[in-house]
């Protein structure tokens, strides 16, 4: 996904929270104010853990390229050939309590064995 798609979909998900939570108070007219707070919590988490995944998968440390344009970058350890060894997925969950669902690189060096993960 590009940073523009994004950035798209970080808009579409701020105005639904905005116009849903117009929508959910005046459904419920005599909502306490920790009601109410509950409520925006809910609806700006989910935009809150989309611009986490989304910055979290846009790191550098995502990116497998070397510096010559490679798809094998240099070992940290020794200095040998990383290869790459396929994306695995993994649940985190983030400081707000949310569920974040991310894909990460693995890959292991092949002179000495380190192991890597974006």
């Amino acid at each position: 996904m590009s940073k523009e798609e994004g950035q798209k979909d970080w808009r579409s998900i701020s105005e639904e929270a905005l116009s849903g939570m117009r929508e959910w108070r005046q459904a419920h007219p005599k909502a306490t104010f920790q009601e109410i707070e509950q409520e925006v919590d809910a609806r700006l988490s989910r935009l809150r853990s989309r611009m986490v995944k989304d910055l979290a998968q846009q790191s550098a440390a995502s990116n497998w390229s070397g510096p010559d344009g490679t798809d094998a970058p240099v070992c940290p350890n020794c200095g040998g050939t990383v290869r790459k060894r396929g994306k695995q997925s993994r649940d985190v969950q983030s400081s707000g309590g949310s569920q974040i669902h991310l894909e990460r690189q693995f890959a292991r060096c092949s002179d000495c064995g380190y192991r890597i993960a974006s």
